[in-house]
């Protein structure tokens, strides 16, 4: 399955009748991805269309949680933000880098005890991953 979900959000796909690529192609794959990944038997739920903040108005494509251990809270691990990738439009990493750090932003100014988060994003098949920090004083 991952497979197939892979050549169907890659921009140099296999599959005729599909040049141009839909975001919720590379969606798709990151929500079978992170799924696998992280699972509710250890603790990790995966939530689509999820604010970085609870009184935030933005909305992240993905938001991996964890419940706390010895608590119930349940706090954002990572933060996804997936873009469609197409052969005729240019389309920029930095800008969607940018976007996923204001949402990475967002989280901790509210999470005031976490000093960091984990931010991803994806644009066709192609996905970067970083660790977001802050200098909380």
């Amino acid at each position: 399955m991952q497979e197939s979900l892979y050549y169907r959000a890659h921009i140099a796909n296999f599959y005729t009748g599909i040049a141009d690529l839909k975001e919720y192609e590379t969606s798709a794959l990151i929500r079978d991805i992170l799924s696998n990944e992280f699972t509710s038997s250890e603790n990790f739920t995966v939530s689509s269309q999820y604010p970085p903040a609870s009184e935030s108005l933005l909305w992240v494509d993905y938001a991996v949680r964890y419940l706390e251990h010895g608590t119930f809270k349940i706090r954002i691990l990572l933060i996804d933000e997936d873009k469609r990738a197409k052969r005729s439009e240019r389309f920029s990493l930095k800008a969607l880098e940018k976007q996923a750090r204001e949402y990475c932003v967002v989280c901790l100014e509210s999470e005031r005890d976490m000093s960091w988060v984990y931010s991803m994003i994806a644009a066709g098949a192609y996905v970067r991953l970083w660790k977001y920090m802050c200098d909380k004083k």
